[in-house]
């Protein structure tokens, strides 16, 4: 992770976004700044990553349980 400005942040996800949804094929375009994955496994790949790095910056399988129980019947989930 780097330390930047939120102004960097910014531009970097900004560009990274471009990137991704003119060469790569995976976000397609919904609306005015909403996109949506082309194909779930990669949103479903990265939601795993993000529950993982939150359980084990907090020592904590709980999180890990407690979100899947939490969103298991969620709509827009799937």
């Amino acid at each position: 992770m780097k330390q930047i400005e939120l102004y960097q942040a910014q531009q970097e996800s900004e560009q990274f976004l471009s990137y991704i949804r003119k060469r790569t094929g995976l976000l397609n375009e919904q609306g005015q700044d909403y996109f949506a994955f082309v194909h779930k496994t990669f949103q479903e790949y990265l939601t795993a990553e993000d529950i993982d790095y939150e359980a084990d910056n907090e020592y904590d399988f709980d999180i890990v349980l407690d979100t899947i129980q939490n969103r298991l019947y969620d709509l827009q989930c799937r």
